[in-house]
């Protein structure tokens, strides 16, 4: 189970591993089982060919698995060595749970947890770190799986009363961010169906609110064991998180309204990642001592940027992106009301512009705060210490590790709290309408051409407007962002990007281009002209980038190189080709970068 059904089992004894490997005894995951069988490893050799065991046979056996074939001949492979899915598991843990930590990792065991449980784990992982060829049976694991947690959705009981099923909601809910991740545009528009489903029940069932959750612990899920508490509990806090997490970005993705609001999220703010990755009963109880518990008093709905004061210990890079991620519904509905009440909507237009700000500030603060020395009880030690995992921070190293952790977080941030400023000082739809998209045939008199030159007239506009030139500069920052994370996985052999990374760099390339398409300023090229050097992500902040916003003149620069018209097609064609790679394991970029290659570059 991922949540365990007894106390004891609910933090495992081994401080970097779910299961400790006997060389004596490794165990099989088979066909004709759902659970691990003993078999005899011969000598030190075997227990190397074990690990070097294919990802190719390992899901061609979880195929057959979860779709209950038999086997076809004798000589397939029947069993996947137990060693080899523990190196999975980590490898899971290591790299898409630090994005998406649904799942509570000390809980894992490759042992009891269900062959639907661990055929994702292998899915995922292989996605992430395997080879193309291996997609087709992957996506085959995926819509078996989505069809059977489909069917049980359907068949649960929405009786608030009864025990919640949250086993049944982390699998869904995986299944559906397994879904985004690949960005398969047909995949992702199946898993939606289960994903509607997934938050009706969640919604139904009042999962919610924290009064229901405790009402449910201590109803279906009695005990005072510490870690069980804390496992039951805190699991449904990061079911609610990571779905409105999912549910913005798919929103963000196709311009749909999202089906959740950060302000019916009437829960405490989620523990630290050191304390959900707590491994072993010592280190959970050690972790415990310095753990901020009172966050647990500070509502997810009523999280004010304004007010960084008010959670407990200092605001936590993930606070900052629940904050944003709220923010979102609030942008979205500004179009709608800026044809209602003009007035009122550039009002509150400026209001969201300062919440960004703010945001973007308390998000710059943190990395600075990170690299300072260390002070006991100080800002900097409690920050870094809530993101140990199974490192201690009695261990050389562990300062490394945990900045590293950090400073990833941070990175898949920052482009979110772009991707909105670019939202709010820009209509992505109609930019991509006008430079996506084949000009209307000898521009006839029709409905839809003149439709067409009004949008053209309104983007000329826009582009001398101050929401152009913060627009602009929202996206050098999401490029220069996008580098500074690849100088940070440098040691990675891929980088554990979250693909809002790769949405916000594609968003980001619509409005450079069209921005500097209707600049009808002498071109800036020469060197007498000012302009305003954009070199770091963090600009935003800075007084000089300001004033070029709100008063216009000369222009800018990023790097050493003018932004206008002619070095355009060299800059993105650089843009282009990130998301071209970018594409292996999301699918989307590469359409993205194909697009702007045929509309924009030529090729």
């Amino acid at each position: 189970m991922i949540v365990p059904a007894e106390p004891l089992s609910a933090v495992s004894s081994d401080a970097c591993s779910n299961v400790s490997l006997s060389s004596s005894s490794p165990e099989l995951l088979t066909l004709d089982a759902p659970f691990l069988l003993q078999i005899k490893e011969s000598d030190g050799q075997d227990a190397d060919q074990q690990l070097n065991f294919s990802r190719a046979e390992a899901l061609d056996i979880l195929l057959r698995v979860v779709t209950k074939q038999p086997q076809q001949s004798p000589s397939e492979p029947q069993a996947i060595p137990r060693s080899w899915l523990t190196a999975r598991i980590e490898s899971y843990l290591a790299s898409f749970h630090q994005r998406w930590p649904i799942l509570h990792a000390p809980s894992i065991n490759e042992l009891t947890d269900s062959v639907q449980l661990i055929s994702l784990i292998v899915m995922i992982d292989s996605w992430l770190h395997g080879g193309v060829e291996l997609k087709s049976t992957i996506l085959q694991i995926h819509d078996c799986l989505v069809q059977q947690l489909q069917k049980e959705l359907n068949q649960s009981d929405l009786d608030p009363s009864s025990p919640w099923p949250v086993e049944l909601y982390q699998l869904s809910l995986l299944n559906v961010v397994f879904a985004f991740e690949t960005g398969r545009d047909n995949i992702i528009r199946q898993s939606r169906m289960l994903f509607s489903l997934l938050v009706t029940a969640l919604r139904l069932n009042g999962c919610f609110h924290g009064d229901a959750i405790q009402s449910q612990r201590l109803t279906h899920h009695p005990g005072d064991f510490k870690p069980f508490i804390f496992a039951t509990v805190e699991s449904w806090k990061r079911i609610a998180t990571c779905a409105l997490k999912l549910d913005t970005y798919l929103s963000l993705l196709y311009g749909q309204p999202p089906l959740l609001r950060r302000d019916e999220l009437e829960l405490g703010l989620t523990s630290t990642f050191a304390m959900w990755n707590s491994y072993g009963i010592m280190v959970f109880f050690d972790r415990s001592r310095s753990e901020p518990w009172s966050r647990d008093n500070c509502r997810i709905s009523q999280l004010n940027v304004r007010n960084p004061e008010e959670v407990p210990f200092g605001v936590l890079p993930e606070d900052i992106q629940l904050y944003l991620l709220g923010m979102w519904n609030d942008i979205r509905s500004l179009k709608k009301e800026t044809s209602l009440n003009r007035d009122m909507a550039m009002l509150k237009k400026a209001d969201l512009s300062q919440q960004l700000y703010l945001s973007l500030e308390q998000l710059e603060t943190i990395a600075v705060e990170s690299r300072k020395p260390l002070v006991i009880g100080g800002y900097t030690a409690t920050v870094l210490k809530s993101y140990l995992g199974c490192e201690s921070s009695r261990d050389p190293n562990w300062r490394q590790k945990v900045t590293n952790r950090l400073d990833s977080c941070i990175s898949n941030i920052r482009p979110l709290l772009l991707l909105l400023t670019i939202h709010l000082h820009a209509d992505i739809h109609t930019l991509s309408e006008i430079y996506l998209s084949p000009v209307p045939l000898h521009m006839e008199p029709t409905a839809a051409s003149q439709a067409w030159q009004q949008n053209v007239l309104k983007v000329q506009d826009w582009a001398m407007s101050a929401d152009g030139r913060t627009a602009a500069i929202a996206s050098l920052q999401t490029w220069l962002a996008y580098e500074s994370s690849l100088l940070m996985d440098l040691n990675q052999s891929t980088p554990a990007f979250d693909p809002i990374v790769y949405l916000a760099l594609s968003a980001a390339a619509i409005v450079l281009w069209s921005w500097t398409m209707n600049d009808d300023e002498v071109c800036i090229c020469h060197p007498s002209t000012p302009k305003v050097e954009v070199t770091s992500s963090a600009m935003y902040l800075q007084p000089d980038v300001q004033n070029w916003i709100r008063g216009g003149g000369g222009g800018i620069s990023s790097l050493g190189q003018p932004v206008c018209k002619c070095t355009i097609a060299q800059r993105l064609s650089h843009w282009t080709e990130a998301l071209a790679k970018a594409g292996r394991t999301w699918e989307l970029a590469s359409e993205h970068a194909n697009t702007f290659r045929c509309s924009w570059l030529g090729a």
